[in-house]
């Protein structure tokens, strides 16, 4: 039985999704939230299979969570179902960690197929997702392989550099010290070949993780 949490603000596509995906023998929705930090402390406790972020990804804030989410809870896999298709979004899913991006115009079996896809340890992207990676590589695919490189947790670090965050400041938000985070900092500079955050800032505009 593969058991699928729910995070998403809108309720009336999540009752529906999950009264569809519920028909399903070996599916299971056990928990739906519009709250973020309440899925975090659910994981914890329950060792969802899936975690369906549904439309989550409209602000900065979106992203750091999905990557945040994935360092967190990394046997959980995370399946990004979107009404947004453009290709910045579908590649910064896939950098910080997401194991599938699939558009909530997805016919029904396409959607099942994903998460079953997901659920066995693989990836899935639908059509316009494998359309904008291969596109997004097509110009940037050594940069794209060096941040395919990082940590999750040094991904989470890259997005709040670009937030402007000082080290005091990240070390806060994850609940690390900040010796933790200089050292974080420095395997990230090392990694994309730059000297200084401004470079790792330069970097991420650069591959599109700062789009």
């Amino acid at each position: 039985m593969t058991r699928i949490a729910f995070f998403s603000q809108k309720e009336l596509l999540s009752d529906s999704l999950a009264l569809m995906l519920n028909i399903e023998e070996d599916m299971e929705v056990s928990y739906t939230t519009s709250d973020y930090k309440d899925l975090l402390h659910q994981s914890k406790k329950s060792e969802f299979d899936i975690s369906l972020f549904i439309d989550s990804l409209d602000t900065t804030k979106g992203l750091r969570e999905i990557s945040q989410y994935c360092c967190a809870h990394p046997k959980t896999k995370v399946l990004i179902l979107s009404s947004m298709d453009n290709r910045a979004q579908v590649r910064e899913t896939y950098l910080v960690g997401a194991a599938g991006y699939v558009s909530t115009r997805t016919p029904r079996l396409e959607l099942i197929s994903a998460i079953k896809t997901v659920a066995n340890g693989q990836q899935y992207f639908g059509k316009e997702a494998v359309k904008a990676l291969m596109e997004s590589g097509s110009h940037a695919a050594p940069s794209i392989q060096q941040i395919i490189q990082l940590t999750n947790r040094e991904k989470e670090v890259v997005l709040l550099i670009l937030e402007e965050k000082s080290s005091a400041e990240i070390a806060a938000l994850l609940n690390i010290s900040k010796g933790t985070v200089e050292s974080h900092r420095h395997n990230i500079k090392k990694k994309l070949k730059v000297r200084s955050s401004i470079g790792v800032v330069k970097y991420a505009i650069r591959t599109g993780l700062a789009a």
